[in-house]
């Protein structure tokens, strides 16, 4: 870290510590001290917005937000500014010290009108894109999707994936917040017949609150339906376009029947759900279904990695699952669309398998997903986003647990499913077998700059946003077998149109200096 960076990071520790004992402190909440108002007692507000216009008798500090002293206004303390805009006529207005930083920019800010922010955390947590099935693993995405929403709970659905063909069915509408106060249980689950693997699916999910907290609820949890690992790489509603218009599934799947008995919280305003839970489950290999597309491609859809055919047999798992999902995600304002967010997320999921009666598998998997969203500019310009998803898997676990990257999403760069720590070869579409099991480690992050074409003023860029894009992965038997010189990388550019409504990006590896440029086309964002 350079010396001014340094500094500004020091000196804003050394503004806060006469404000981290407040009396009141707000999180996600915009305040404001009316005229004639006096508020008496330190005040601290993370990532949420202060206005006065009456006295503050004390110390204040605001992170994350703008703070706003209209003429008249008093503080009578110290003010510290982090991360965000002060708006002020008079300096007189603070008896005490002001300090503003900004960790980007390490200048103080412009003295205009900040921002006005409403803080709104994301619908369903980050993994949940429209809101419309409760998951939250961060790697399954079994939800239906191109849903016709009806005036009641029960809405029509349509899926396509190469294994089960076109799925129709019917959905009840349904949620992750917690249940309302005058809500004793909800139901929630869907039921679909497969034209493909011709047979019918379902899946049935009854939540109740306990002790008569709309945050504290129980819920069992039974389904028999056509599933897959792979919802983090490839959104369900862009995985059927490609099968329909394309002819490509970059997804695997497999036939799982049980059921689960959960307990589960939500806290801080639904900010932060806490869910454990027991499961059986029982995982078949299933065989492509159909050979059916739009597509005027000659080619037929690849065989499905867990089918009969390539060595997979059917078996049974029981075991304990636990999850934890924060979710502090705000929007400016002005802004209706996803691509300009701040704010970032953290979903954490453990799952141990347990012997028992026709139960063989004894393991330990751990997934962590780390989204985040900040803009670099305060005119809306330019905006940075990642992940960074690290996985570990000890012990003996069904071949579907184990850990693949490669295609979207997971290095666009290389072939799909191309990167799998056994030795596959990156340029070719292989599948890779692992009966033995063993102990695996899985790296990836991903970073997303956004340079919005209204700065350039020149049409047609003037109506699109330019993206430049980078990812780095590893896939190593064991997290202690993590080598920095073993990691694969790619970079990508593109565009998008303002609301990130679609983007077309092209990706390379960056491991040889004769790799192809991948063409991507997506209309969700990419992670």
């Amino acid at each position: 870290m350079s010396d001014w960076k340094g500094s500004v990071w020091l000196g804003t520790l050394l503004s806060l510590v006469p404000v981290c004992q407040a009396a009141q402190s707000h999180f996600l909440k915009d305040v404001q001290v009316q005229v004639g108002d006096t508020l008496a007692g330190d005040l601290s507000i993370y990532r949420g917005n202060l206005t006065v216009q009456g006295v503050v008798d004390g110390n204040v500090v605001v992170m994350l937000g703008d703070c706003r002293l209209e003429p008249g206004a008093q503080i009578l303390g110290n003010l510290a500014v982090v991360q965000g805009q002060l708006s002020l006529d008079n300096p007189e207005q603070v008896s005490g010290r002001i300090s503003q930083r900004d960790f980007l920019k390490a200048a103080q800010a412009e003295s205009s009108s900040p921002f006005e922010m409403e803080g709104q955390p994301l619908e369903g947590g980050l993994d949940d894109e429209d809101g419309d099935w409760d998951e939250d693993s961060s790697t399954e995405d079994t939800r239906p999707r191109h849903v016709w929403e009806s005036e009641d709970d029960i809405d029509l659905f349509l899926s396509f994936n190469r294994v089960a063909g076109l799925q129709m069915g019917l959905q009840l509408a349904s949620g992750r917040s917690p249940l309302l106060p005058n809500k004793f249980a909800d139901l929630t689950g869907y039921a679909a017949w497969t034209f493909g693997s011709k047979r019918p699916e379902w899946r049935v999910k009854l939540r109740r609150k306990l002790l008569d907290s709309p945050n504290l609820y129980l819920a069992v949890e039974a389904h028999r339906l056509t599933d897959t690992q792979d919802g983090w790489m490839l959104s369900s509603k862009e995985n059927s376009l490609a099968g329909w218009l394309l002819q490509l599934d970059y997804r695997d799947y497999y036939d799982n029947r049980g059921y689960t008995g959960e307990l589960g919280t939500f806290l801080f305003d639904g900010l932060l759900h806490a869910n454990a839970s027991f499961f059986r489950e029982s995982y078949e290999p299933m065989d492509v279904g159909t050979q059916w597309s739009w597509s005027p491609a000659d080619r037929v859809y690849r065989p499905n990695l867990y089918s009969a055919g390539l060595g997979y047999t059917g078996s049974d798992n029981q075991g304990l699952r636990g999850g934890l999902d924060i979710c502090l995600w705000r929007e400016a304002e002005q802004l209706e669309n996803e691509a300009w967010q701040k704010g970032a997320g953290l979903t954490v999921t453990y799952e141990k398998g347990l012997d028992g009666n026709d139960y063989d598998w004894s393991y330990e998997r751990t997934l962590g997903n780390l989204r985040f969203a900040l803009p670099l500019s305060r005119h809306k310009f330019e905006h940075l986003s990642g992940r960074l998803l690290v996985g570990s898997l000890s012990g003996h676990a069904p071949e579907q647990y184990q850990f693949r990257l490669g295609g979207p999403d997971a290095l666009p760069g290389f072939r799909s499913k191309s990167i799998d720590g056994l030795g596959a070869d990156d340029h070719q579409d292989r599948v890779s077998l692992n009966l033995k099991g063993g102990d695996q480690a899985m790296v990836l992050f991903s970073l997303e700059n956004r340079f919005s074409g209204e700065a350039l003023d020149f049409w047609p860029l003037s109506s699109l946003d330019l993206l430049l894009m980078a990812d780095v992965g590893q896939i190593a038997p064991g997290l202690e077998k993590l080598d920095s010189d073993e990691y694969r990388s790619d970079v990508g550019i593109g565009v998008s149109d303002e609301d990130d409504d679609f983007r077309l990006a092209m990706f390379r590896a960056t491991d040889s200096g004769e790799a192809d440029w991948r063409l991507l086309l997506r209309i969700q964002r990419r992670f």
